[in-house]
């Protein structure tokens, strides 16, 4: 009995082998759920509601003076000015090679000095002799000495009649200042550059007066005294309106142009390319509940205005009655309360 005990066990032990292994199951698939849109928003707020436009002025000083060098091809010795550079009338702003007519004035002054030398020693002689002449009664002759003196004056008349030529050829190798002012305009310089008439050096122009002009305005855009701000550079600065540009000295008027003048001591740099903005405001609502431009929908046909506002976590449309509608900004007059959350995007 014990034997087919065994034997059973044994072949079931054999068996058992090649009965078929349930597969395991693969893990259930991962869903993911749809994202939940994000709008942004901000509250429905109190601002200035404003009809603007930012213009553009144009630094124009009323006087400049732009420097030329008239003598084409020599060299640019130095630019002694950089945009920004106060400048005195009579200052040195550049100046040509002048190796040239600085060694002839030195030769020709040199020449001069040694005839007037010998016109000094001839006087000395001649006086002698008169002197000598008075003692003895012998007569003096005045020829040769009347002869010799009349030869060194005409050297030394040449001569200086071409000191004041170099002089004048020196003169234009020198380019001064003919204003006191800020140097707006310079050029760009380097060692061996050569001077073209048609190339302007440098601009001067008077800061007595700081002029802006603007196109698209007039003076009827604004009231009488006006002042306005002017931004340069990210600062603002008070300007006034010049009613009449002519008797403020700035020529070259254009009518369909206003002219502000900067107010008070501090001055910017400037230079020729400068630029300040100007914040035109032709309508304007103070401490209005506001909504930003882009956020307002309109519907042209059915003449329907409204907006979108976050309740309950959903997005609503809300009819809404507006006012002025500003460059950035609109009024609203009805259909919001201060506070609400409105989409913007």
């Amino acid at each position: 009995m014990k034997i087919i005990l065994f034997i059973c066990a044994a072949a079931l032990f054999i068996f058992s082998g090649c009965l078929p292994v349930e597969e395991e199951l693969p893990a259930p698939p991962i869903i993911k759920s749809k994202p939940v849109r994000e709008y942004r928003t901000q509250p429905v707020a109190r601002a200035d509601v404003e009809f603007f436009r930012d213009v553009q002025a144009r630094y124009r000083p009323a006087r400049e003076e732009p420097l030329y060098f008239g003598k084409p091809g020599l060299f640019i010795r130095t630019l002694y000015v950089d945009v920004g550079d106060f400048v005195h009338k009579g200052d040195i702003i550049a100046e040509l090679d002048r190796d040239y007519t600085l060694g002839e004035i030195e030769k020709k002054e040199n020449e001069r000095g040694l005839l007037l030398l010998r016109l000094a020693q001839l006087n000395e002689r001649h006086e002698f002799d008169l002197m000598a002449a008075s003692v003895t009664n012998d007569p003096v002759e005045d020829n040769l000495f009347t002869n010799e003196r009349d030869s060194l004056l005409a050297q030394i008349s040449y001569i200086n009649e071409r000191l004041d030529i170099l002089h004048e050829e020196d003169d234009e190798r020198v380019l001064r200042a003919g204003l006191d002012g800020m140097i707006t305009q310079a050029m760009i310089w380097e060692l061996g550059k050569l001077s073209d008439p048609k190339e302007r050096v440098a601009t001067v122009s008077d800061q007595t007066q700081i002029i802006f002009e603007a196109a698209g305005l007039t003076v009827d855009d604004f009231k009488p005294d006006q002042t306005v701000t002017l931004t340069i550079d990210w600062v603002p600065y008070e300007a006034a309106v010049i009613r009449d540009p002519e008797a403020a000295g700035i020529t070259n008027t254009d009518e369909n142009k206003v002219y502000f003048m900067l107010i008070g001591e501090d001055v910017p740099q400037l230079s020729s390319n400068s630029y300040g903005t100007y914040h035109h405001v032709t309508e304007q609502v103070k401490d209005a509940l506001a909504i930003p431009q882009f956020a307002l929908k309109k519907v042209k046909d059915i003449e329907r205005t409204f907006v979108y506002v976050m309740e309950n976590g959903f997005r609503t449309i809300r009819d809404i009655e507006v006012g002025l509608e500003g460059t950035r900004m609109v009024e609203v007059l009805g259909g919001l309360s201060e506070g609400e959350i409105i989409v913007i995007e």
